[in-house]
């Protein structure tokens, strides 16, 4: 296996300070600033790879600000080859406002600038984009979630990125919230460019048993760790040898990223790494 971390940037909200928000291209700029000794400190700790938000790539901004990330990321011995949280909260893909046409442009730059950054797998979690509005046809949802996974998986196909069906706890998204339910949705879909991640964290939260990612087989293409309370893996509640051990019983040899809210960066990090590889034998 090989063991990535997600430091968090680009979740799609701009910072704020003294209480005004930034532009989208101020906030991106200060995020820019913070990847190279991001970098350094995951490279010394012992990371294969980094996982970015697609957001670091600024799908609609402009090419300058894209580049600005391609210079923050130059020269490092870590290459961002997985990007998460896909889809920002405001581009609905489920309900009355989806909108197709902004849709597929956000798709064609999204994917685009991935592959040009060095990534082969996005993540789809996205709760705010995906989850069915109340008294929306759940029917109906379902249709368009399965169009715009249909249409994720075009895009995906053209520049060589699988795209992970992120299940997510029920308390981020009404939809797709097992792995076993993103495991019949794969099937259904049957596109090599569309396949399944476990997420020990959201797993935890559904008390979905380890059992559904030796049966999603093959289909995994990616994996999240994280401890009870998105910590960082340690011991804090959460079966992280179990995790592992579904892993390998599901012949997964891939990468797994330390997904969690960090506290301490530099401490939580490295500790975190040192466990999942114990884990992982």
């Amino acid at each position: 296996m090989r063991f990535g971390c997600c430091p968090g940037l680009a979740s799609f909200v701009p910072p704020t300070l003294d209480g005004e928000e930034d532009s989208m291209s101020v906030a991106h700029a200060k995020q820019c600033e913070r990847i190279p000794p991001i970098l350094e400190l995951l490279a010394e700790a012992g990371f294969d790879y980094v996982e970015f938000g697609v957001g670091t790539t600024a799908p609609e901004q402009p090419e300058a600000d894209f580049r600005r990330f391609l210079d923050a990321i130059e020269g490092s011995p870590l290459k961002a080859e997985v990007f998460s949280s896909f889809i920002p909260p405001w581009i609905r893909v489920v309900g009355p406002e989806a909108d197709w046409a902004r849709i597929d442009a956000y798709l064609t730059v999204a994917v685009e600038r991935v592959a040009r950054a060095g990534g082969d797998r996005i993540i789809f979690g996205s709760g705010g984009a995906r989850t069915c509005p109340e008294g929306f046809p759940l029917d109906a949802a379902r249709d368009q979630l399965l169009r715009f996974l249909n249409l994720a998986g075009d895009h995906c196909e053209r520049h060589g990125i699988v795209l992970c069906i992120e299940p997510l706890n029920a308390s981020e998204t009404n939809m797709i919230n097992k792995v076993a339910e993103a495991t019949a949705w794969a099937r259904e879909i049957s596109r090599p460019c569309v396949q399944v991640l476990a997420d020990c964290f959201h797993m935890g939260m559904e008390n979905e048993s380890y059992e559904s990612i030796v049966e999603a087989g093959a289909l995994l293409k990616h994996a999240h760790v994280a401890d009870q309370g998105r910590r960082y893996p340690a011991d804090f509640g959460y079966d992280i040898d179990g995790f592992f051990g579904a892993l390998k019983q599901a012949g997964y040899d891939g990468r797994v990223s330390i997904e969690a809210n960090f506290a301490d960066l530099p401490t939580e990090a490295p500790a975190g790494l040192e466990r999942i590889k114990r884990a992982a034998g």
